[in-house]
């Protein structure tokens, strides 16, 4: 996994050179990496390489935080920005297995209390857990970010949901990628989980896997390994959280993704 530090982003990267000398083999991927970060002016690269079921190669370039010369190594935190999604499906999918969410035909705004989505168009029990995981319930993009002294301002999901949450088109009739979606499937998992969306993201995919570099926003004691996330220009952007946790609000390291990424290919 690649995890960069100028925006919130991270790429699978495959390097397939089975035939080469194990203390070279990474070297050409280095060289690329080293050019890459030099054309584009990023701040720092992590990487891990995973290959039957053992981290084969990790490594970090550049600065994690450039002001303090930090440097990044595969341990770094980044914010995962959309890379979020498929964790909160995986966090889903144990209430599922749990019964505590019947399936995924199930109505959404039956799991979601007192904070029903607004329906529009189309029917009601058409918006299911389904169509929020895959883009199709009708809910528009959303994103809705909080920067600096603001972030006290950011609402509660089940206020988010009354004030943004509605069906614009008819559940099905489009894929329209959605990041408030995505928020509603967070607040999904936390109602059904009992317990905040953070805590049981730890306690059901990240404490069981290993994954001791990876929160949702920056949890306590991880404040130092997390890097600093840069503009354009290269300089610092303030701290900024997004209303929609379940959207894109985790961090996470090179190293504990490639621990993910075995984990989805059963390469344990």
């Amino acid at each position: 996994m690649l995890a960069f530090g100028k925006r919130a982003t991270a790429t699978l990267l495959l390097l397939a050179s089975a035939s080469a000398p194990a203390a070279d083999r990474f070297d050409d991927a280095r060289a690329v990496i080293r050019q890459q970060m030099l054309d584009s002016q990023v701040a720092s690269v992590s990487v891990a390489v995973a290959h039957r079921g053992k981290i084969v190669f990790e490594a970090g370039f550049g600065w994690a935080d450039k002001e303090r010369r930090v440097a990044a190594t595969p341990h770094t935190m980044y914010s995962l920005a959309s890379l979020t999604k498929p964790i909160t499906v995986t966090g889903l999918m144990t209430l599922i297995e749990a019964g505590k969410v019947q399936s995924l035909d199930q109505p959404a705004n039956d799991l979601l209390g007192n904070a029903k989505l607004k329906v529009w168009v189309g029917d009601e029990r058409q918006v299911t857990v389904r169509s929020l995981v895959n883009h199709t319930s009708g809910i528009p993009g959303g994103g809705q970010f909080f920067y600096g002294d603001d972030i006290r301002l950011r609402p509660a999901m089940d206020e988010a949901v009354l004030r943004y949450g509605g069906v614009m088109f008819a559940p099905g009739e489009r894929y329209d990628y959605s990041n408030l979606g995505y928020g509603v499937l967070g607040y999904i998992v936390e109602r059904a989980a009992g317990r905040s969306y953070e805590q049981y993201l730890k306690q059901s995919i990240f404490v069981p896997l290993g994954m001791t570099r990876s929160s949702i926003d920056v949890g306590p004691g991880l404040e130092e390994y997390q890097a600093i996330r840069y503009d354009g220009a290269g300089q610092p952007l303030p701290p900024y959280v997004a209303t929609e946790a379940g959207s894109m609000a985790a961090y996470s390291s090179a190293h504990d993704l490639a621990r993910l990424g075995m984990f989805f290919l059963k390469d344990r």
